[in-house]
């Protein structure tokens, strides 16, 4: 098997890794965005009771409402973040499976696009293997040097 047939072999299969659950993960936060920035509550109302015991018991109501409310408001946002996250990533592999299409048509563009992306993969995982995961930082780091060295050495 051609060095550069493996190289695009790895491209096509992570773009399908990372695609497959990323495009699945950003329906679901999509949905839930959707559906928390639809349900709106409506505004609470200030107690006003004269009784002081009924007044407690609904500024606790109210105070526990706000509280609530706010809650609700953190996971609009975090699931807002989550769908920015997966469609980074559904673009990342999109990038990927085109990157790879035209590697396996020995397009220039696509050589070069492979150095960035293996360039930018290997400053990632020499990060990884200096934080303390050694053994993924190893693998990573040699996969993307491997990769490099056969886009250079098939492209000359």
């Amino acid at each position: 098997m051609r060095h550069l047939t493996l190289v695009t072999n790895g491209f096509f299969g992570t773009a399908f890794l990372l695609g497959i659950p990323s495009l699945l993960a950003f329906f679901y936060f999509a949905a839930n965005t959707l559906q928390l920035y639809l349900t709106k509550v409506p505004p609470l109302q200030r107690p006003a009771s004269s009784d002081t015991l009924i007044r407690g018991i609904e500024w606790g109501a109210y105070l526990m409402g706000k509280a609530f409310s706010l809650l609700g408001a953190f996971g609009f946002y975090v699931c807002l973040l989550l769908t920015a996250a997966t469609a980074a990533v559904v673009t990342f592999s999109v990038l990927l499976f085109f990157t790879a299409r035209g590697i396996e048509a020995h397009q220039a563009w696509a050589r070069i696009a492979g150095f960035c992306l293996m360039g930018i993969l290997l400053f990632h995982s020499l990060g990884l293997f200096l934080s303390g995961a050694r053994l993924p930082g190893l693998l990573l780091s040699a996969a993307s040097i491997y990769s490099i060295a056969t886009l250079w050495r098939d492209w000359t």
